[in-house]
This record gives structure tokens, C-alpha cells and sequence, in this order.
């Protein structure tokens, strides 16, 4: 219902006959890009482009102009609602972003990735990971969180301690010397970040039987002084789900990341999430996406661990 209501939205806000040619102009795209930072977000890269691509027949040419600097979240939310350095992003409810002045696009492009948590560690505590069975025993370690991340809100909300660092990267030197137990990341960019810091923290390892759960979908958001690209967004993620091309693209850069995280064999502990008005949250059984991908899908390189 959520989702018919919003692509409602999407299209009755646009200038009726707006899509019916191509502007003279290209359509500007712009989201937030930081180089050397954005390693585990090239499929929301690729993903934006070929949505407008396909479209293109219909909305005419376009130019992506990412934006570069390197704004807190409260910032880029007062960019969105500008619409000018940024007019879309990817975001999770709750998040800055998506209370901005936005139109959220109702296709979870993510599936669902970064609320399947699993923990970075140091070699040493693995014995003591091993015996975490339950909400109660997750309460008995701390968890490491940046400042303004959203989930942040989750595991207060489920009584879990936490250490919370200014952003990622100081969190990693947490970790090696004792003062976080876990570091949990999304089962989409563990692997990436695994492999960039290691090296560094040779210690550090991927927890190899714990998952922690929550609902957490990511979207597409549009500033709200971007009708049309909003409908153009929604209009290419339907023909890329349509013709199978999301799938293939999602696997090419998901499935050797997922497969050695062996996601449908850990323990799961559910935690409620705050952002999500549905009272059976954590009362059923958890249904975590299929791994296994297509047989003609070609993949990116795996992270070995």
C-alpha cells in the first residue's frame, strides 16, 4: 500500500505532459561521491547511472555531476532539500536524508543488505562470540557505532551498549585495542572494509556464526525540487527490475561478497527497529535473501577471508 501510495506521489508531481519529450537540456544528477571513500557503494553508482540511461528515449540526455565534499549527514540533508549540489542520494527511513525534503523511491535497491550485520572482531574474542546465543548475551559486549549513524537508534532502542566514534575510520583503531568488542557492518561492505583494513589490524577478523538482524531498507531519494527526475528514477528501476537487468547487476557485485559469509548458517538475533511501525517485528521466522545467484552472472573479485 506504502509503496502504490508513493509512486502516486511521484507521478502527480510532476508537470502533467513534463515526460512526454525530452528536455533540451540534460537532465543533472548529482549525488554524494567521495573518492577513496565510496569503495563499497560502486553499486549504487552503476545502479543510478543505468537507471538513467534506459531512460533516456523518454527524459532525454543526461549528466551525472557527483558531489565531492564531505558533509555530515544533517548536512546533506540541507543539500537535498536545496536540490543543487545534490538532488538524489540512497538513505534508510530514519536517516537525515530521508526527513529532508524529499521523494523517496519505493524499491528497497539493497534488499535488505545492511540490516544483516555481522561483526568485525579480534582474533582473541572468538571464543567468547561463540557463546552469544540470545538479545541478553548481545548486551553483554559494546558495540561500536559512528555518531550520526541511524542504526545508532536501533540498538539503543534494544538495550545494547555502545562506543560511538566521530565515523568509520576511527572505529577500526576502537576495535584493535579493546574498546569496541564489534564492529558490525552491513553483509554488503564487511568484506570491502575487511580487506582495506586488515592489513592494518591484523588481529581484526570477520565473526564467522553471528548475525544480527534488523529491518533496514535502503532507497532512492529525490529532492522534492526534482519532480522529474523522481519519475525518470522510478520509470528506470521498473525497466531494469523488468528485464532482469537488476538482478544480474545486483549479483555481479553482491554474490562472491555473500557466498563465504555463509549468511543462512549463523545464529540470528533480531533486534527491533524504531523506524519500522510493525509490531511482529522479531516474532517470526527471519527471511534473509537468496544467495544464490543466476548461473550466467558474471561477479566481481572476492574478498577472501
Amino acid at each position: 500500500m506504502f509503496n502504490r501510495l508513493v509512486i502516486c506521489l511521484i507521478i502527480s508531481t510532476v508537470i502533467p505532459g513534463a515526460s512526454q519529450g525530452a528536455d533540451t537540456e540534460p537532465m543533472v544528477v548529482s549525488y554524494h561521491r567521495s573518492e577513496g571513500y565510496d569503495s563499497q557503494n560502486q553499486f549504487q553508482f552503476e545502479l543510478i547511472e543505468r537507471a538513467m540511461e534506459v531512460t533516456r528515449s523518454e527524459f532525454g540526455a543526461f549528466v551525472l555531476r557527483p558531489y565531492g565534499g564531505a558533509p555530515t549527514a544533517k548536512r546533506q540533508s540541507i543539500l537535498m532539500s536545496e536540490g543543487n549540489l545534490m538532488n538524489i542520494q540512497w538513505a534508510s527511513p530514519g536517516t537525515p536524508i530521508a526527513q529532508a525534503e524529499v521523494i523517496p523511491i519505493p524499491i528497497n535497491i539493497l534488499r535488505g543488505l545492511l540490516g544483516l550485520r555481522i561483526c568485525l572482531i579480534n582474533q582473541s574474542d572468538l571464543p567468547r562470540f561463540a557463546q552469544i546465543q540470545t538479545l541478553d548475551d548481545l548486551r553483554q559486549i559494546k558495540i561500536g557505532q559512528g555518531q550520526d549513524w541511524t542504526d545508532t537508534l536501533i540498538y539503543r532502542s534494544n538495550q545494547v551498549p555502545l562506543f560511538e566514534s566521530a565515523g568509520l575510520t576511527q572505529l577500526f583503531p576502537l576495535l584493535a585495542t579493546h574498546r569496541i568488542d564489534c564492529l558490525p557492518l552491513g553483509a554488503n561492505e564487511i568484506g570491502v572494509k575487511y580487506a582495506e583494513q586488515q592489513p592494518l589490524h591484523p588481529n581484526m577478523t570477520i565473526e564467522p556464526a553471528l548475525l544480527l538482524y534488523y529491518n533496514f531498507p535502503t532507497y532512492l531519494y529525490i529532492s522534492k525540487n526534482h519532480p522529474k527526475l523522481a519519475q525518470r528514477t522510478l520509470a528506470g528501476l521498473q525497466i531494469l527490475k523488468a528485464s532482469g537487468e537488476y538482478d544480474r547487476m545486483f549479483w555481479r557485485y553482491f554474490a562472491k561478497q555473500l557466498a563465504p559469509l555463509d549468511l543462512h548458517k549463523r545464529r540470528i538475533i533480531c533486534l527491533k527497529s524504531p523506524y519500522i511501525l510493525e509490531p511482529e517485528q522479531c516474532t517470526g521466522p527471519i527471511a534473509l535473501p537468496d544467495i544464490t545467484p543466476p548461473g550466467d552472472v558474471q561477479t566481481q573479485p572476492a574478498v577472501e577471508h
